[in-house]
């Protein structure tokens, strides 16, 4: 750590916060933390007071500073470390700290297999488009990888979860390189919502299905390499729909196959 991040310790002073009734003290600790955050324009590695600090700033009880930065902490907005040189520091969100808690919502919202395809293909069209200049030789690398994965699927040597999972990682290296951030964490959560019902989708998944979307992601590659932006985009649609219709179809089948078996006693 250097002497101009410790320094800048005492430097950084955070704004009194105006305590409300309908939340507990240490939550809207953390609310308040996260604002001056963005107000002062803090990044990654920037440090913020210690416990010590916030402790007699806002005149709160130890055990409450300590909840709210731990709030904070397991938000991923900050790092908290220990020792002489330890403290609270500005920390970069990872994404899964953000995805975790959309595909708890989900859940409870009970989405549909309808509208993630509605989300998809509003969105991922969109991201294809931007991250077009910004795929560089590593993404088409890990796009021919997740390839490559599904066609030993194919064959048995990795198992079907694996497989699947291979399927669904092809779009997360898109979006990844979307430079645009708001759409990339969108494509990212519905990455992270096709993951929690992978065990849905191999309940009706068959071997077809797998070959046409093996085929798919290979012209969607192809038309990177050849640096066919409009190809990409029109190649991703289309991949979403036939692949929605396709599900939407197998589910049923799948679904009056079930009704049409006796109920055993």
């Amino acid at each position: 750590m250097s002497t101009k991040q410790i320094e800048q310790q005492d430097k950084v002073t955070l704004g009194q916060p105006q305590m409300g009734l309908s939340r507990r003290q240490a939550w809207h600790l953390a609310d308040h933390i996260r604002k001056e955050i963005i107000k002062q324009g803090l990044g990654p590695g920037d440090r913020l007071p210690g416990e010590k600090s916030l402790i007699e700033q806002f005149g709160m009880a130890r055990a409450t500073v300590r909840e709210g930065l731990a709030i904070l902490e397991a938000q991923g907005l900050v790092s908290i470390s220990s020792g002489r040189n330890g403290g609270v520091s500005v920390s970069a969100i990872p994404t899964d700290a953000i995805t975790d808690g959309m595909a708890s919502y989900l859940y409870f919202e009970s989405a549909s297999w309808t509208d993630l395809y509605q989300a998809r293909l509003a969105i991922e069209p969109a991201v294809a488009v931007l991250s077009f200049d910004s795929i560089d030789d590593d993404g088409i690398k890990q796009m021919q990888d997740s390839i490559t994965d599904c066609e030993q699927g194919l064959i048995g040597n990795i198992s079907p979860r694996a497989h699947k999972l291979a399927e669904i990682n092809f779009h997360a290296v898109i979006a990844q390189y979307c430079p645009n951030p708001i759409l990339r964490l969108s494509a990212l959560h519905l990455v992270r919502a096709m993951e929690d019902m992978v065990d849905s989708l191999l309940a009706v998944e068959t071997s077809d299905a797998a070959k046409r979307i093996i085929q798919d992601h290979k012209e969607i590659m192809d038309a990177f390499l050849s640096r066919s932006r409009g190809e990409v985009e029109e190649l991703v649609r289309k991949h979403i729909v036939d692949t929605k219709t396709e599900l939407l179809n197998l589910v049923k089948d799948h679904g009056a196959r079930s009704a049409s078996k006796p109920t055993k006693l």
